[in-house]
C-alpha cells in the first residue's frame, strides 16, 4: 500500500504550492506539479545533477524531493485504479450485452449493457419484461464498432472466481460529466452523450447534466449518418461526440451537432471555462512544453493546468525534436480528479476528436523474437525493445522474466534478450512483450495459434454434461464434446478419464472470436494418416479422407469433418448393396472413410460415397483398372452401351463389347431438354443404347453423350482439341454448364469451356438468364474474344450471330429428331403391349377426335373426362372452354379433340371448341366466329369448288343477283360455303336493307381502314356494305389510335346497326354494342376544343359533341388541370346527361368507379349537400365590379365582395383559378351561401398580399348584411343610393342557380368595360438556378422589353389610344437603379419590389437578406408575397420563386415544411417541373434516400415522360447500380409510348456511356440500331459517344459500317465528312488519305450508277 501510495500521491502538494510563487499560473490550486518543478529546481542547484535525473511527477507530502532523484514517471496498473477514473477508452469488441474495451497501458476493461445509459437500461427492463424483442433497441454490435473511442468511468474493481482481476467501465454519461453543470457549458464544448428518444424533428441527447435538456437537429443527425454510411437513423443508446452549437436559459437548453467537421475541430480553448473537475478525458488542447524528462514531458495548457506525458505517449518520430516552450497539440488521456493527475498522449491519431483507432490488433502477436534489444529502461514502468529497425515492443516490470535487483544489470540498454509478443495495446500503439520462461517456451500462447487437425496434449480438468474440458496451457483449455469422448458412445466417461490425467487429443475446430477450441478423442481420426478437410474449397472430387457421421436420414448420411465442414452421403453410395433403412446400420458418431464426388464451395455442398472402389488404404492411389480406363479412353468414339442401373442424374452404363463402366448423364439423352426427362423415364436397366459418344472423363469414368447435335458437329467438323487452335469467329457446338448471374458458361468439345455474358445470350435484352436458358441445354456459339494468357473465351448464342444461312436445312432435321425421340420414348413405354391393340394412351396423337363421357364439371368450369375409354390414361381434362362448360353435365357424351398427350403423367388434355372440331372437317366455316379469318385455311394454286350467286358490275361494281340479264357481263360472285354446295337448292335471296334496323346484330367482314376519313370499311353481305367510326371501333384508347395494327383484312366482326349511311346500300355500325348515347354509358371521345375557363368540348359516336366541364376532369382539381389535355386526344367519357347540351365526365370515379377508392373533390349537386363550415375547391368565374363571382360546381355561382376597387384584385387572380373557400352559412330556401376567402378559415395562404391593402369583409360584416337585407323594404327610396353604396362594399356572397344567370352576365358585361390592361411586364435575364444556393444569386433587375400575352381586339384599341405622355410614364417605371448598388436595409429592398414587383430575382435577393440575418420566418412572409405579388402569367417568375422556396425549406426548415410548400408547388405549377426541382434539390443536399423515393413516384404519376426516366437513370448510374437502371429501362419500355422508344432508350446508352458500363452501352445502340439501320442521329450520337469512350478501332469500324449503308447520297456525303474530321485530328496523313479515296470511289460508284 506505501508503494502504491508512492508512486501515485493524492493531493499531497497543496500546502507547498501555496507558499510558491508562480508566475505562470496563477490558479495554484489546480496546478499539481508547479511545486514539483520548483523542488526540482533545488535539488539541482544544490547537488549539481545532470538533466538525466528523471525526477517524478506526482509526490506524496512526506517524501523529501532530494531523496526520491531515481524514481521517474510510472505508468498506471491494475492496483493504482480505483473507482471513478475517467478513460478514454477503445472499443475492442461489442456484444450483445457487453462491450470490450482497451485502456491505456494494456489494460482491459468491460461495460455491460445496463451501464450505457438509463435510456437503453430502460428499454432492456421493458423487454425482459414482455419477453418479445423491440425495435426500438438495437444490439450493442450494430451502434458500437470495434476501434470506436469513447468516455469511460471506473464503475467497480472486482475479482472473478478464477482469481483474475476485472475492470468494469461504465459510459453512463451521469458518471462521465458528472461534474459539469448547466451554467459551465459554453458554446463549442466537445462533450459526449447517448441517444435517450427519438422525436419528430430530431433526437434528445443524455448528457448527464441535471437540468439540462441536449437536442440534436435530425439535418445534423442526417449529414453525421451520411458521413459515416451507417444506419437510417441513430438509435436509443447510441454514443455520440458533440459539440454545443447554442445554448439557451443559461445552458439549460442547448442544441448540438455531432457531423464530422464540427466535431473534427473541436478544441478546448480557455473561453471555455474548463475547471479540474470537469475536465474530460479525449478533449484536444493546446499545451506548451514545460519540462523534458528523461521518461516524458510536462506540459501546461488552458493557461492554469499541468500534465504529464509519459514515454509510451510521445510521437515516436518527434521525441528528439521536442523543446521547452513548444507550442504542441495535446489530448487528455485519462483523469484522476482525487489526485488531480492529468495524463496526456501527442499520438497523431488522438489529436483529431471523433476519429477511430485504425489498428486493433498486430500479426505480430504469439511470435518469438530471438534478438530483442534494449532501447530503453525505466524502473519504474518497465522497458522498450527494439525488434527490428521501425518495430518497438514495451514490457512492463512484470513480465520481465528476472528479480529487480538484477533488473538494472540484465536489461541495460543495447542488451539483447528473447521474448515473445503477447499482445497490442491501440491506445499506446506499441507491442507488448513477455520474457518469461513459461511464456517464451510454451507452444500456444492464443487460440489463433492453435491450427485445426493439430494433435496436442492437455490435462483433464473436469468432466461436465457437455463434455470433457482439457487443459492444453496455464491459460488455454479446450472442449472433447461428449459424442468425442471415444470411438464409441461412452456412458460412464468418469471410468475411462481421471481429473489430471495426461491425454492426447486433435483439434476439431477453433473459434477464436467465440473463444472456443473443440477438440476429438477417437482414435481412427487421432491416427489417420489421411488429408484433413479443413474447407470446401480442400474437398477436390476423389479425395479420399475420414469423417465422422454427424446424422443419419431416410435419404443417406450427413458427415462431418473439420472446421464444421459436413457434405451428404446419398443412400446409393452407402455402399455397394442398396441398403433400405440406414438407421439400421450406421450411428450417430461413427468414424468413416469417404470420398468426395462433387463440391460446390461456393453453396457449402458436398456430395460423398462410401463406395472406395478401386482405392487402396493408403493415399488413395489410383488401382489398375482406373489406370486402364483411362487409356482406353478415345474421346469421340461411337460407342453401344449397356444400362447397368439408374440414378436421378442419369445412367450408369457399360460398354460393349469389353464392358467398361460409363456415366451418360440424363441431360445428354437428347438435343431437346423436354425430350431427357421422357427417355429417362423409358429406359431401364438391361436395355441397350447405340449410337453414344464418348465425351470426357473425370476421375477416371467415362462420360457419354447422345447429343444428336454434338455428335454430328464432331464427326463432320475438324475439330479444335487445344485452346491455341481457336480463333476469334469461329462456331462450335456444345451445351450449358451452368447458369450464374452475369452469364452462362458453355463447355464445347475436348472439354474447353467458354462465357457466354448475359448481354451476349439473346439479340433481345434478358432480364432472367433462365427464362431463356438451362442447364444441358444444346447451343450454337460463336468465338467473340479470347484471352491467351489465362486461356478465357467469350462466346455468343445471338441468333443474328450463330444462325446458318439456310436455317431450314438444319431446322427440319432437328424438328425430325425431336417427333422420332416422342415416338421411340411411346415405343419403349408400351413394349410389354399389355395396353392391347384397341384405344390407349400410346395410340393418341394431337388432332386425334374422341367421344369421351363427362365425369364432373369443376368450379372453374375446366371438365374431367371419364378414363375408361383410353386404356393408360390416368387422367382426361379440358380447360379455357368456359362458354361450352357449362352446357355440359355428368354422363353426358361429348366429341373432344386431342391437345397432348403427357406420357409421364398419364394425362391426356383435350378440347370441347367447336371451331376445332370443325375446323378438321371444312375448311370454310357457316358461322365464322369474332376475330376469325374465314379464308386462314386457303393457299395459293388450290383446287376448290365453288358456286355463282350473283355478278358485280363492271363500272359500278354493284351487285347484280343471278336472275339480272347482264350476269355475265360482269364479275361474277363466287361462294364456297357448305350450305351453298348443293346446286339443287336455290340461292337464297339476300336481307333487304329494310330489315338492318338500329340495334340489329351483324357480322361483317374487314375490308380496309380510311385513314383520310377515319372509318373502318366492312362488307356485310355482298351488296350490303358498312362503316365504322373512329369513336366506335373499341373501348379501349389503345386501339382507337391505331385502328390499322388492330383489324386485318376479311377479319370476321359482330357488329351493331346504327343506322343506314349515305347511301341505302352502306350501314352505318358500331363495335362496341351501342347504337345510340344513353345516359351512364362509358364512350370514347375526342377532345375537340380547350377552353381554360370552362373546360373541354369533346366529339362523341354518333356525330355527337359534349362537354366536360373543369369540375368533371377528374376526382382531383389540383392534378386533373386544363393544361394535361390537348385538341386531339382520345379520352374515356362518362354520359352525365343527353339532350341540346350533352354532358360527360372523366372522372375515373365515374368511369371505372370499383377501382377508385377516394375522391379528392367530391361532386357537388346541390346547395342542400353543403354544410356549414365546410372548405370546398371551385374555379373563379368571372370578376366584376359587383365583385368575384366563384364556381362551385357546374350549377351553382358564388360571389365575393371587397370594401376596396376589385379591379386592383384582377391583377392577382385570373378566370378559371382554382381556389379553396369556406362555407359560412347557407340559405336553402334563397339558394345563397356565404363563403371566405380569409387565410385563417381556409388554412390557405392569403391570395391578396399586404401592399394591395385589399380587406375582405369579416364575419361581423356578413351579419350586418343579413340584417340590412331584411330591413330593405323599410327604407325609404331617397336613402336606396345610400342603401347600395353600402352593398358594394359587402363581402357576402350570392349563389344562383341556372336561373339567376341573366343577372350574372350583365354583371360580366359592366365588368369587362371597366377593366384596365395590366401593366407592362419586366423581362428577367437570370432566373434562379436551383443548383445554386441563395447566398449566391445575383440582383437582376435590368429592365426588360414590354410584352403582354393579351391578343384581344379590344385591348389593342386600348393600346393604340395610349397618349405620348403615357408612354413616357411607362419608360420611367420601367428604369431601375444601378445593378452595383445593392440594397442594404429593408427599406430599400421593399422600394425595389414595389419598382419592379415581377422580377423574381429581387424577391430572392431580399429573402436571402432577411436569411442572412437568421430572419426564416419573416424570409417566408417575403416569399409569399412574392407569390401574391408577381403577375399571374409571369409563370416562370413565380415558379423561380417556388424553386427558392423549396431550397430555402430544404435548407433551413424541416421535413414537414418542406412537403408542406411542395404541395402548394405541385398545385399552383406545372407538377412535373415542381418533381425535378425537388429532386436536385435532394440531390444537391445529399439525400439521396429521399431523392429515390421522389424518384419512384414520378415514374409512377409521370410514365409517358421520358424526361423522368433519363432523370431517375441519370440517378441510379451516379450512385453505381446499374443493374437497378437495366431494370428501369425495361419499366420504362412499358410505359413510354412506342414511338419514343428510340429516344429513350438512346438517352439510356448515352448515360451508360457517361456514368455506367461502355460494354452495356454499346449493346444498346448496336440493338437499336440493327432494327433502325436508316436513323443518322442515331450514328451519329453512337459516333459521339465512341469517339470519347472507345478506342481508334472500335470508331473506324462503326465510320466504316456507315459509310456502306444504303442512305441518300447527302446524308452519306456528312458522315464522309466526320469520318474525315475524324482522321485529321486523331489520325496520320495515311490514313486521311484512304478516306478521301473511299470518298471519291463512292462518288464514282454512283456517277457510273446513274
Amino acid at each position: 500500500m506505501e508503494s502504491m501510495e508512492e508512486s501515485f500521491p493524492r493531493g499531497g502538494l497543496q500546502k507547498k504550492a501555496e507558499g510558491t510563487a508562480v508566475k505562470k499560473r496563477p490558479r495554484e490550486d489546480d496546478n499539481l506539479f508547479s511545486t514539483r518543478l520548483e523542488e526540482v529546481e533545488e535539488v539541482k542547484k544544490k547537488k549539481q545533477k545532470d538533466l538525466s535525473e528523471k525526477p517524478k511527477t506526482l509526490k506524496p507530502k512526506k517524501r523529501v524531493v532530494s531523496k526520491d532523484k531515481d524514481k521517474g514517471i510510472d505508468v498506471l496498473n491494475y492496483k493504482s485504479l480505483h473507482v471513478g477514473m475517467l478513460f478514454l477508452g477503445c472499443v475492442k469488441e461489442a456484444k450483445d450485452f457487453e462491450l470490450t474495451v482497451n485502456l491505456p497501458y494494456g489494460l482491459t476493461g468491460f461495460v455491460q449493457a445496463t451501464n450505457i445509459c438509463e435510456a437503453y437500461t430502460k428499454l432492456l427492463n421493458e423487454q425482459v419484461e414482455k419477453d418479445v424483442p423491440l425495435e426500438a433497441l438495437s444490439p450493442l454490435p450494430n451502434i458500437y464498432s470495434p476501434g470506436m473511442l469513447v468516455r469511460c468511468a471506473v464503475s467497480s474493481l472486482e475479482t472473478t472466481s478464477g482469481g483474475s482481476q476485472s475492470i468494469k467501465l461504465s459510459l453512463n454519461p451521469k458518471l462521465v460529466n458528472a461534474d459539469l453543470t448547466p451554467s459551465s457549458l459554453q458554446i463549442g464544448m466537445f462533450l459526449s452523450g447517448c441517444v435517450s428518444s427519438i422525436e419528430d424533428h430530431g433526437y434528445l441527447i443524455d448528457l448527464g447534466i441535471g437540468g439540462n435538456k441536449a437536442f440534436l437537429p435530425r439535418q445534423k443527425a442526417q449529414v453525421y449518418l451520411n458521413q459515416t454510411s451507417k444506419a437510417a437513423s441513430l438509435c436509443v443508446g447510441q454514443y455520440l461526440n458533440c459539440v454545443i452549437d447554442e445554448k439557451k436559459n443559461d445552458g439549460r437548453i442547448v442544441r448540438l451537432s455531432i457531423t464530422q467537421s464540427d466535431v473534427a475541430a473541436a478544441v478546448a480553448t480557455v473561453e471555455q471555462k474548463w475547471t479540474l473537475n470537469n475536465l474530460l478525458p479525449g478533449l484536444v488542447v493546446k499545451a506548451q512544453i514545460d519540462k523534458i524528462l528523461p521518461d516524458g514531458v510536462i506540459l501546461s495548457f488552458l493557461s492554469s493546468y499541468t500534465g504529464v506525458v509519459d514515454f509510451l505517449h510521445l510521437e515516436s518520430k518527434k521525441v528528439a525534436s521536442y523543446q521547452k516552450n513548444q507550442t504542441v497539440k495535446a489530448c487528455i488521456l485519462w483523469i484522476d480528479r482525487s489526485s488531480k493527475t492529468i495524463r496526456l498522449t501527442l499520438h497523431k491519431s488522438f489529436l483529431q476528436p471523433g476519429s477511430a483507432v485504425k489498428q486493433l490488433t498486430s500479426d505480430w502477436i504469439g511470435t518469438l523474437h530471438r534478438r530483442c534489444t534494449v532501447n530503453a529502461l525505466y524502473k519504474n514502468s518497465g522497458a522498450v525493445f527494439q525488434l527490428d529497425g521501425e518495430t518497438f515492443g514495451f514490457a512492463f516490470n512484470k513480465n520481465l522474466s528476472i528479480s529487480k535487483l538484477k533488473t538494472p544489470d540484465k536489461f541495460q540498454e543495447g542488451t539483447v534478450h528473447t521474448g515473445r509478443v503477447v499482445g497490442f495495446s491501440p491506445i499506446d500503439e506499441i507491442l507488448l512483450l513477455s520474457f518469461k520462461g513459461d511464456v517464451i517456451g510454451g507452444l500456444y500462447l492464443r487460440l489463433e495459434d492453435v491450427q485445426v487437425g493439430q494433435i496436442l496434449e492437455g490435462t483433464v480438468n473436469s468432466l461436465t454434461p457437455l463434455g470433457m474440458v482439457v487443459d492444453i496451457t496455464q491459460h488455454l483449455n479446450g472442449l472433447v464434446p461428449t459424442l468425442h469422448l471415444a470411438d464409441v458412445t461412452l456412458h460412464q466417461p468418469e471410468k475411462k478419464y481421471a481429473l489430471g490425467s495426461k491425454i492426447k487429443c486433435r483439434v476439431l475446430s477453433v473459434v477464436p472470436s467465440a473463444r472456443k477450441l473443440i477438440l476429438t478423442r477417437k482414435k481412427i481420426m487421432i491416427n489417420s494418416k489421411l488429408p484433413i478437410l479443413r474447407t470446401y474449397h480442400d474437398a477436390t472430387p476423389g479425395l479420399i479422407t475420414h469423417g465422422f457421421i454427424w446424422s443419419v436420414k431416410h435419404c443417406g448420411c450427413v458427415i462431418k469433418f473439420y472446421n464444421d465442414v459436413q457434405g451428404l452421403a446419398l443412400v446409393h453410395e452407402l455402399s455397394s448393396v442398396f441398403i433400405s433403412s440406414p438407421e439400421e446400420v450406421f450411428y450417430k458418431g461413427q468414424v468413416v472413410k469417404v470420398r468426395v464426388l462433387e463440391c460446390n464451395p461456393e453453396k457449402e455442398r458436398m456430395l460423398l460415397s462410401f463406395n472406395i472402389i478401386g482405392e487402396e488404404e493408403n493415399e488413395g492411389k489410383e488401382s489398375e483398372p482406373s489406370k486402364k480406363d483411362t487409356k482406353n479412353f478415345e474421346r469421340g468414339k461411337i460407342v453401344d452401351v449397356k444400362i447397368v442401373r439408374k440414378s436421378d442424374d442419369g445412367l450408369d452404363v457399360l460398354i460393349l463389347p469389353e464392358e467398361r463402366p460409363a456415366f451418360l448423364p440424363k441431360t445428354h439423352l437428347s438435343d431437346h431438354i423436354a425430350n431427357c426427362e421422357l427417355l429417362w423415364h423409358c429406359l431401364k436397366a438391361g436395355d441397350q443404347v447405340t449410337g453414344a459418344m464418348c465425351l470426357s472423363t473425370i476421375q477416371g469414368k467415362t462420360i457419354l453423350t447422345k447429343k444428336p447435335a454434338l455428335i454430328s458437329f464432331m464427326e463432320k467438323e475438324p475439330v479444335v482439341k487445344d485452346f491455341s487452335e481457336i480463333q476469334i469467329g469461329m462456331m462450335f457446338t456444345g451445351f450449358v454448364t451452368n447458369i450464374m448471374l452475369f452469364g452462362v458458361f458453355v463447355e464445347l468439345p475436348y472439354g474447353l469451356v467458354g462465357l457466354v455474358p448475359k448481354s451476349n445470350i439473346s439479340d433481345k435484352f434478358v432480364t432472367n438468364i433462365h427464362d431463356h436458358i438451362a442447364v444441358g441445354q444444346t447451343v450454337v456459339a460463336k468465338v467473340t474474344n479470347l484471352d491467351e494468357q489465362k486461356k478465357r473465351l467469350l462466346l455468343t448464342l445471338k441468333m443474328s450471330e450463330c444462325a446458318p444461312d439456310n436455317r431450314s436445312a438444319e431446322s427440319f432435321p432437328r424438328l425430325r429428331q425431336c417427333i422420332s425421340e416422342v415416338q421411340l420414348a411411346r415405343s419403349l413405354i408400351n413394349r410389354d403391349g399389355r395396353l392391347g391393340d384397341g384405344e390407349n394412351l400410346y395410340s393418341l396423337v394431337p388432332g386425334k377426335k374422341l367421344t369421351v363421357v363427362v365425369e364432373t364439371v369443376q368450379e372453374d368450369d375446366s371438365v374431367l373426362f371419364s378414363v375408361g375409354q383410353i386404356a393408360g390414361a390416368h387422367k382426361i381434362s379440358a380447360t379455357q372452354h368456359k362458354d361450352k362448360a357449362k352446357s355440359l353435365v355428368a354422363g353426358q357424351k361429348s366429341k373432344v379433340v386431342v391437345l397432348h398427350v403427357d406420357f409421364l403423367k398419364s394425362h391426356v388434355h383435350v378440347s370441347v371448341d367447336e371451331i376445332l372440331l370443325r375446323r378438321l372437317k371444312d375448311t370454310i366455316l357457316e358461322d365464322v366466329p369474332e376475330g376469325f379469318l374465314p379464308t386462314s385455311k386457303l393457299r395459293p394454286k388450290q383446287t376448290i369448288t365453288c358456286r355463282v350467286i350473283g355478278g358485280r358490275d363492271v363500272k359500278t361494281h354493284r351487285y347484280l343477283p343471278i336472275t339480272h340479264p347482264h350476269l355475265m357481263e360482269s364479275f361474277l360472285e363466287l361462294s364456297i360455303l357448305p350450305r351453298l354446295m348443293d346446286t339443287k337448292k336455290r340461292i337464297p335471296k339476300l336481307r333487304p336493307a329494310k330489315k338492318y334496323l338500329p340495334g340489329v346484330k351483324v357480322t361483317c367482314y374487314v375490308t380496309k381502314y380510311n385513314n383520310e376519313k377515319q372509318y373502318l370499311e366492312v362488307d356485310v353481305t355482298p351488296e350490303m356494305r358498312g362503316r365504322v367510326d373512329q369513336l366506335l371501333l373499341s373501348k379501349s384508347i389503345k386501339v382507337v389510335k391505331r385502328p390499322e395494327k388492330h383489324f386485318k383484312q376479311g377479319q370476321a366482326l359482330s357488329a351493331t346497326v346504327v343506322g343506314t349511311g349515305l347511301s341505302p346500300k352502306t350501314l352505318s355500325l358500331s363495335l362496341i354494342d351501342t347504337h345510340t348515347l344513353t345516359e351512364g354509358c362509358v364512350i370514347i371521345g375526342c377532345v375537340k376544343t380547350v377552353t381554360p375557363t370552362s373546360g373541354l368540348e369533346i366529339s362523341l359516336p354518333f356525330g355527337k359533341t359534349g362537354k366536360a366541364s373543369l369540375f368533371h376532369l377528374g376526382d382531383c382539381y389540383a392534378e386533373s388541370s386544363v393544361k394535361d389535355f390537348a385538341t386531339g386526344m382520345f379520352v374515356r367519357c362518362y354520359v352525365l346527361s343527353v339532350g341540346k347540351t350533352i354532358e360527360v365526365s372523366l372522372r375515373n370515379s365515374r368511369i371505372c368507379p370499383e377501382s377508385v377508392n377516394d375522391v379528392t373533390d367530391k361532386e357537388i349537386s346541390s346547395v342542400g349537400s353543403l354544410k356549414e363550415g365546410q372548405l370546398v375547391a371551385g374555379f373563379v368565374e368571372s370578376i366584376t365590379d359587383k365583385g368575384i363571382f366563384f364556381r362551385l360546381s357546374s350549377s351553382i355561382v358564388g360571389r365575393i365582395q371587397f370594401k376596396k376597387d376589385p379591379q386592383t384584385y384582377a391583377s392577382y387572380i385570373s378566370e378559371g383559378t382554382l381556389l379553396t373557400v369556406k362555407i359560412l352559412t347557407i340559405q336553402e330556401k334563397k339558394q345563397r351561401l356565404e363563403l371566405s376567402l380569409l387565410p385563417e378559415d381556409t388554412e390557405k395562404p392569403d391570395i391578396i398580399p399586404k401592399s394591395a391593402n385589399l380587406i375582405p369583409r369579416t364575419k361581423n360584416t356578413f351579419k350586418r348584411r343579413r340584417s340590412d337585407s331584411e330591413s330593405e323594404a323599410k327604407i325609404p327610396k331617397k336613402k336606396k343610393k345610400h342603401q347600395e353604396t353600402k352593398d358594394d362594399e359587402d363581402s357576402g356572397i350570392e349563389v344562383y342557380c341556372r336561373e339567376n344567370e341573366t343577372e350574372h352576365k350583365k354583371s360580366n358585361q359592366k365588368s369587362d368595360s371597366g377593366t384596365k390592361p395590366p401593366a407592362p411586364r419586366l423581362q428577367v435575364s437570370s432566373g434562379f438556378s436551383w443548383d445554386v444556393s441563395l447566398n449566391n444569386l445575383k440582383t437582376s433587375i435590368a429592365g426588360g422589353n414590354e410584352s403582354s400575352s393579351d391578343s384581344d381586339e379590344d385591348e389593342e384599341e386600348e393600346q393604340s389610344k395610349i397618349t405620348k405622355k403615357d408612354l413616357q410614364k411607362t419608360q420611367i417605371r420601367k428604369e431601375t437603379p444601378d445593378p452595383k448598388q445593392q440594397p442594404q436595409s429593408v427599406h430599400e429592398f421593399e422600394r425595389l419590389v414595389i419598382t419592379s414587383p415581377n422580377i423574381s430575382a429581387n424577391w430572392i435577393q431580399y429573402i436571402d437578406f432577411n436569411l442572412q440575418a437568421t430572419e426564416l420566418e419573416q424570409a417566408r412572409a417575403v416569399a409569399e408575397r412574392a407569390l401574391q405579388t408577381i403577375y399571374f402569367r409571369e409563370e416562370q417568375e413565380k415558379l423561380t420563386v417556388w424553386a427558392a422556396m423549396l431550397n430555402m425549406e430544404n435548407t433551413f426548415g424541416t421535413e414537414a415544411t418542406l412537403q408542406k410548400v411542395f404541395e402548394r408547388a405541385i398545385q399552383y405549377n406545372d407538377p412535373l417541373k415542381a418533381f425535378q426541382h425537388l429532386v436536385d434539390i435532394y440531390i444537391k443536399s445529399e439525400k439521396f434516400k429521399e431523392a429515390e423515393n421522389l424518384l419512384n413516384t414520378m415514374v409512377k404519376r409521370f410514365r409517358q415522360e421520358k424526361s423522368v426516366w433519363w432523370k431517375y437513370a441519370t440517378f441510379l448510374l451516379k450512385r453505381g447500380q446499374s443493374e437497378d437502371t437495366h431494370r428501369l429501362l425495361q419499366r420504362a419500355l412499358k410505359c413510354v409510348p412506342e414511338k419514343e422508344h428510340v429516344d429513350l432508350i438512346s438517352k439510356f446508352a448515352q448515360l451508360e456511356f457517361r456514368f455506367g458500363d461502355v460494354v452495356r452501352a454499346k449493346a444498346l445502340f448496336e440493338s437499336t440500331l440493327s432494327s433502325y439501320p436508316k436513323r443518322t442521329d442515331l450514328w451519329s450520337v453512337y459516333i459521339d459517344m465512341m469517339v470519347k469512350h472507345g478506342s481508334q478501332k472500335e470508331v473506324r469500324d462503326i465510320f466504316e459500317r456507315v459509310i456502306h449503308l444504303s442512305l441518300a447520297p447527302k446524308r452519306i456525303k456528312f458522315f464522309f465528312k466526320r469520318y474525315l474530321e475524324y482522321e485529321r485530328k486523331d489520325g496520320s496523313e495515311k490514313t486521311v488519305q484512304a478516306v478521301k479515296e473511299k470518298a471519291l470511289k463512292y462518288v464514282e460508284s454512283k456517277g457510273s450508277a446513274k
